[in-house]
């Protein structure tokens, strides 16, 4: 979708099983992974969004044009982010002598006409 791929061979298939192999390290398989840590997902996404990008364009099979000059800036701009700006203010530090309780209440005179 990104690079806007119109036909997808298996040649794309196999190179996203290759980024994903090559992503698996040591300590995966210490701790018996076949695949990578979950924790690593976007890091992983991108290199295969990067590696079938790059042979999308020596092929001929993507239709975003022009070609990004940075494709990891690109891709990177791209991708869904789960980090929200905070939508409440931050609550105001009140002076202390305003924060006082029991302040009395003025009394309203009464006047008689």
């Amino acid at each position: 979708i990104l690079f806007r791929i119109r036909h997808i061979d298996n040649e794309i298939f196999l190179i996203a099983a290759q980024e994903v192999a090559k992503c698996v390290n040591e300590d995966d398989f210490k701790h018996k992974r076949l695949y990578p840590s979950f924790n690593h997902i976007r890091e992983v996404s991108i290199k295969i969004i990067l590696a079938i990008g790059r042979y999308s364009y020596e092929k001929k099979l993507a239709a975003l044009y022009p070609k990004p000059a940075n494709m990891e800036n690109f891709v990177r701009s791209q991708m869904y982010q789960t980090a929200y700006n905070e939508m409440i203010d931050y609550t105001y530090d009140w002076p202390e002598d305003d924060m006082v309780q029991g302040y009395p209440i003025p009394c309203e005179e009464k006047y008689d006409n």
